[in-house]
């Protein structure tokens, strides 16, 4: 994976495949009624929240006009990838956990919980943003 277009592709695909896993682990919590309907929305603006920053380097990047496609340093990209599948494997665990306590009464994971989980992290949504910002908006 050395072009910058394949990079762009994993990127993109890490965080749509972590995204769909979220929103099913809430789902799921709703769907056993461990959660109200207007609870899952406010979570749900919560997670998205937590994925504007990088959701909108990335649709930014999307729609941009690419200048090439060039090769990518292997070590930026790989960097990239690693922060990136981190903060999405972090997130996606946060919320299987929501939704196995959703499943299990005596688990612990609660809403407020999760709440406080997703503003932290939309913290820290900078850090990410960063690294996908590499691959969209650098030419090449």
């Amino acid at each position: 994976m050395k072009s910058a277009s394949t990079a762009r592709t994993a990127i993109v695909m890490i965080f749509a495949v972590a995204l769909i896993l979220n929103l099913a682990a809430l789902l799921l919590a709703a769907s056993v009624q461990a959660i109200g309907w207007a609870s899952l929305n406010v979570t749900i603006g919560k997670l998205l929240l937590a994925y504007s920053a990088p959701g909108s380097a990335l649709a930014l990047g999307v729609f941009a006009k690419r200048r090439s496609k060039g090769q990518v340093d292997p070590l930026a990209l790989w960097a990239a990838l690693g922060i990136c599948g981190m903060w999405n494997l972090i997130l996606v665990w946060r919320c299987v956990i929501f939704g196995v306590a959703a499943l299990t009464p005596s688990a612990l994971g609660g809403l407020k919980d999760l709440h406080e989980f997703f503003d932290l992290v939309s913290k820290a949504g900078a850090v990410v943003t960063g690294a996908v910002t590499y691959f969209f908006a650098k030419p090449g």
